[in-house]
Formats: C-alpha cells, structure tokens, sequence
C-alpha cells in the first residue's frame, strides 16, 4: 500500500509489534497480515479468509494498493483506491466488543 505522499506500507519482511503502551498507536505506516485457517482438501489447498490492518488508516484522497501472490498464481497487481470512501465507512464502524472504544 502506498499513500499519495510516497510512504508505503507492506507485509514483506514484517516486523513482530514491539510491545507499547496500550494507548500509543504504532509507528506508521504500518500493514499486517493475519491469515485465516487453511487446509488440505484431497489434493487441492483451501483457505477460509485472511484479514488485513492498516495503521493508519489512509488520507480521504486516492491511495495505491498492490497485491502479489505467486504461489496462487496472482501476478503483481496494482489498483488505486479512494481513501475518502474508507473514511467515511469507518465514520459507521461500531465496537465489536460491548464496553470498549475500539472500532
């Protein structure tokens, strides 16, 4: 993921989150995977989903997303995608968990 102003952010050679303050938010930008549950079904690889956390969340003005995956065959592919349509739909994001602020 790259924002307009050249900083990008990927899941190559992550880095493990050092630990902080419950308070402070992580050093940006930041991009991390977090793979879903897989598996074997007879000779073919089943994945159930996978989620991806931004930090922090893009600019409201267009943002590059990339994405590669040469073992499932994807080629590099490059998308531009509006960071005012994500700003506005965290303005309606609610907290999974009663009784915390995390959206």
């Amino acid at each position: 993921m790259r924002y307009a102003d050249g900083r990008k952010a990927t899941t190559i050679e992550q880095q493990p989150r050092r630990a902080q303050a419950e308070d402070d938010p992580p050093a940006g930008p930041r991009l991390s995977y977090r793979p879903g549950s897989s598996g074997m079904h007879g000779r073919e690889l089943g994945f159930s989903g996978f989620g991806l956390w931004l930090w922090p969340l893009p600019p409201a003005e267009a943002f590059e997303f990339a994405v590669e995956w040469p073992f499932g065959g994807i080629g590099l592919s490059i998308i531009e995608l509006d960071g005012a349509a994500i700003a506005a739909a965290t303005s309606r994001s609610v907290s999974y968990w009663p009784g915390t602020d995390q959206a």
